[in-house]
């Protein structure tokens, strides 16, 4: 038996001078070059679309349900968002439809929700405030997925949101963009380019930041 004498060996020790081969090839590896135009991406809390399992909600509680048209949905442009699937969805209010990815002209911002989700839920009031704030300036739309139209509806009035809203019962558009939760917040600049992406729950200053993404004057607001 050999015993050793002196402190013990916290780990192996690389001789000096000697190259670490692994490191070398790590640095040598090739890299993908970052795009130079790539929207923020903000991860937050969200909802599964697979289970639907956050929040179900019960319109005996969620106030009255509104069916008449309270927010027309906007016309269409005929021009393309980049990034954004050519998806036509129904007015949740009224009737007519609505191609997402040709809305733009104006800076927007697309919310991807549902009634049984909390974190939409607790995001949708303060959308509508940021909604009242910017006015005209900015475009808001709300695409109701995977969803009963009667508890939409009925969250919605008891919430007091008054922007335009389209329903996407099969959950096209958050499918075709590659998403698997909700909430979900898109932010369109004037020139039809997504500057910004919010996955999950928007707290005020993810709001803010992406709000400041579009270029929108808040001067006069």
């Amino acid at each position: 038996m050999t015993i050793r004498s002196g402190p013990p060996r916290a780990g192996r020790l690389r001789p000096a001078g000697r190259p670490d081969l692994r490191a070398r090839r790590a640095a040598d590896a090739p890299r993908s070059p970052r795009p130079r135009s790539a929207a923020v991406v903000v991860v937050l809390a969200a909802c599964s679309l697979l289970d639907l399992a956050c929040a179900p909600t019960d319109p005996a509680r969620s106030g009255p349900t509104v069916l008449e048209d309270s927010a027309p949905c906007p016309s269409a442009d005929g021009r393309g968002i980049a990034g954004v699937p050519d998806v036509s969805l129904p007015c949740l209010t009224g009737t007519g439809s609505v191609t997402v990815s040709h809305l733009h002209g104006r800076p927007e911002i697309i919310n991807i929700w549902a009634s049984w989700c909390a974190p939409c839920r607790d995001e949708l009031p303060m959308l509508e405030r940021e909604h009242d704030e910017l006015g005209d300036r900015v475009l808001f739309l709300g695409v109701d997925v995977r969803d009963s139209r009667e508890h939409a509806l009925a969250f919605l009035a008891a919430a007091g949101v008054s922007f335009p809203q389209v329903f996407d019962t099969a959950g096209l558009l958050p499918l075709r963009l590659g998403l698997r939760g909700v909430p979900n917040t898109l932010f369109v600049d004037g020139s039809g380019a997504v500057v910004a992406r919010v996955i999950g729950r928007l707290d005020e200053k993810a709001l803010a930041n992406a709000v400041g993404d579009l270029g929108v004057d808040r001067s006069s607001s």
